[in-house]
């Protein structure tokens, strides 16, 4: 699944915006959750905002695990604009970064791109527990939760700072859109 996130400044965007002819959307592309072996694709569209037909060209690291459907595209006339497709298969669960190169002949627009295999993301209901002041030798139990909102298996480990402090379960697995009760 690609995520399109336009509201971040890129960068290494050239600085001059407003003599600029060409525009890329979106200015940086994420692949989420592809596992080894599975394959995403998304688009980019290139739109001519200056005021005569341009030429595009389209460079990528040639080390890169991203394709793009075409290197070079038609003239595109002002007001116009033009698509591509990246596409990205898996080879490893790592997270991997690119960088599409856009250019015309005024411009070089440069897009990140992220591809990150499917995690864990194991939140708590409570970002702080409090426990409070406790008497020694007092029965206290106290019961949070712990869910995985991510797309892979996830492991817990809880320890606390003081010892008489214990966790049941103190570790563990939760799979993907679960939830474990903690009793402390």
């Amino acid at each position: 699944m690609a995520i399109f996130l336009t509201s971040f400044i890129n960068l290494e965007m050239e600085k001059n915006t407003k003599n600029r002819t060409i525009n890329v959307i979106p200015d940086s592309i994420f692949f989420r959750d592809v596992a080894p072996g599975d394959s995403d694709s998304t688009e980019i569209w290139i739109h001519n905002v200056g005021k005569k037909p341009v030429s595009i060209r389209i460079k990528m690291p040639t080390d890169s695990p991203f394709s793009v459907s075409t290197s070079s595209l038609p003239m595109t006339a002002p007001g116009l604009e033009t698509k591509i497709i990246i596409s990205y298969t898996a080879r490893s669960d790592t997270p991997i970064h690119s960088k599409l190169l856009v250019c015309s002949d005024d411009c070089n627009i440069s897009v990140p791109i992220t591809a990150i295999p499917p995690c864990p993301r194991i939140i708590t209901e409570k970002k702080q527990i409090d426990l409070g002041t406790i008497g020694m030798n007092s029965d206290f139990k106290f019961t949070f939760l712990l869910s995985n909102m991510g797309t892979a298996e996830g492991k817990y480990k809880l320890s606390g700072t003081e010892e008489s402090l214990t966790f049941m379960p103190a570790e563990g697995l939760i799979q993907p859109s679960k939830t474990a009760e903690i009793v402390c």
